[in-house]
């Protein structure tokens, strides 16, 4: 009655075809999540660069526009002061809501 046959050399190459057959998957996985987040940061970058061109134009505008005529003493009604403090305010509320989004993740 011989001995009965070694299988554990079978076992183990099953094993570490498995392990590396898990590992790839993995590697796989966490590649696809870095290329996404990239590819999210990037869809922000072009509309971030052209809210930066527009803005330094109108800041350039805003100091030739006091070099030439001064600052705006009975030139802005009360309806412009509103129209001014609009986008101020929606940068505060963004903001505030940056805030306690990256408090409530953190």
């Amino acid at each position: 009655m011989g001995t009965p046959p070694n299988k554990s050399k079978k076992t183990t190459a099953v094993k570490t075809d498995e392990v590396k057959s898990i590992n790839n998957k993995f590697a796989e996985e966490i590649s696809q999540r870095k290329e996404f987040g990239r590819s999210s940061w990037m869809a922000l970058l072009v509309p971030a660069v052209g809210t930066f061109a527009v803005f330094s134009s109108l800041m350039l505008n805003i100091v030739r526009t006091y070099q030439k005529h001064g600052f705006p003493e009975d030139s802005l009604r009360q309806r412009d002061i509103v129209i001014i403090a609009i986008p101020a305010l929606l940068i505060g509320y963004a903001t505030l809501e940056a805030i306690e989004i990256m408090e409530s993740e953190g």
